[in-house]
C-alpha cells in the first residue's frame, strides 16, 4: 500500500544530520502554509545541486520522516543548528521534530519547493 507525502530535499550529507538528530533547523527561501505541524514530511537527500537548469535528481533517497513544528524568520543564532555558516535575513528556519529515521532509506526522487511523492506503507 502506498501513501503520498510531502517532501523536500537537501544536499548530502544534510539529511543524515537530520536523521541523527544533528541538525533540527532546515533553511529555506519559502514558507509552506499548507504544510500543518500533524503532518509527515519526508527528507530527501541528494547528492546534487538542484536548479533551474537541474530541477530534479531520480537517483535520490528519503532517509526520514519529520514534522515540521514553526516556521519562522531564521535568526542569526540558528546558524549552529541548522549547520550552517551563512546567513540571510530572507531566509525561514524551519524547526524539525519528531525525526523518524527510514532504515533502509528509501530511493525516490529529489526536486525542487515543497513536492508530493508516494512511499510505501508501512514504514
Amino acid at each position: 500500500m502506498t501513501k503520498v507525502v510531502k517532501a523536500v530535499s537537501v544536499i548530502a550529507p544534510l539529511g543524515d544530520f537530520i536523521a541523527q538528530g544533528k541538525k533540527t533547523i532546515d533553511i529555506r527561501d519559502f514558507i509552506a502554509a499548507d504544510l500543518l505541524p500533524t503532518q509527515d514530511l519526508l527528507i530527501v537527500q541528494t547528492k546534487k545541486s538542484l536548479t533551474k537548469e537541474l530541477p530534479e535528481d531520480l537517483d535520490a533517497r528519503g532517509v526520514c520522516l519529520v514534522r515540521v513544528k514553526e516556521m519562522r524568520k531564521f535568526i542569526y543564532a540558528d546558524r549552529a543548528e541548522a549547520k550552517t555558516e551563512r546567513f540571510d535575513e530572507n531566509w525561514y528556519a524551519w524547526v524539525l521534530t519528531d525525526v523518524r529515521p527510514l532504515n533502509p532509506k528509501i530511493k525516490t526522487r529529489a526536486a525542487c519547493g515543497l513536492y508530493q511523492v508516494e512511499i510505501e506503507e508501512p514504514l
